[in-house]
């Protein structure tokens, strides 16, 4: 069982749980939630009161859902952010970080600040061991109301579409194992057979 921590915005909520749900092929199995609505990165940064509850769990796997409050102006200033985010994270022993990028949304202002923010989560974040997912070609429909949030079933379909992406990632990760692991097999295997010649 890979053991499975959420943090995120108010899109957690109810992404966490379901992107979850969704990647049961790959044994995940939630352990933790911290949802804090309205929360941006920074805010996360600023206040470290959701660490307990991430070391007390133990994650092998922290999912984060952050980027729709995000304000940043400087990219400078936001890859401080992600980076004392991400050494939070790697305190609490996760072996691997997720983070779900903004979704498309259907308010101008927001929409605007999302498209300068993913670029820089998806330029920043993969250099710090962090696999990054652009979650706005999966979020073209199921908003609700208000523009921003999503119907259940439009965070059951952006949760699928994210499970797809993670089951792709794995295998291409385990994938690139294959080789490496077949080259240090043959190299041990000729160190074996000097050793009885000698």
């Amino acid at each position: 069982m890979t053991r499975v921590f959420v943090i995120g915005d108010s899109h957690s909520v109810l992404l966490g749980p379901a992107v979850v749900d969704a990647a049961r092929g790959l044994g995940w199995s939630l352990v933790g939630k911290v949802s804090r609505i309205g929360w941006s990165t920074a805010r996360y940064v600023s206040d470290d009161s959701w660490l307990p509850a991430l070391v007390a769990a133990r994650p092998d796997v922290v999912v984060v859902v952050l980027g729709t409050n995000d304000a940043a102006v400087s990219q400078q200033a936001y890859a401080e952010q992600l980076r004392t985010m991400v050494d939070g994270i790697k305190f609490a022993g996760a072996k691997d970080i997720v983070w779900v990028g903004p979704p498309s949304v259907q308010k101008p202002d927001i929409d605007a600040r999302i498209e300068r923010i993913a670029p820089w989560q998806q330029s920043f974040l993969p250099q710090m061991g962090v696999t990054w997912i652009d979650s706005r070609p999966m979020t073209y429909g199921g908003q609700a109301a208000d523009g921003v949030h999503f119907t259940r079933a439009g965070y059951q379909v952006w949760a699928s579409s994210l499970a797809d992406t993670l089951a792709s990632s794995f295998e291409r990760s385990s994938g690139s194992l294959v080789i490496p692991l077949a080259l240090a097999a043959l190299v041990v295997g000729m160190l074996w057979a000097t050793l009885r010649v000698r």
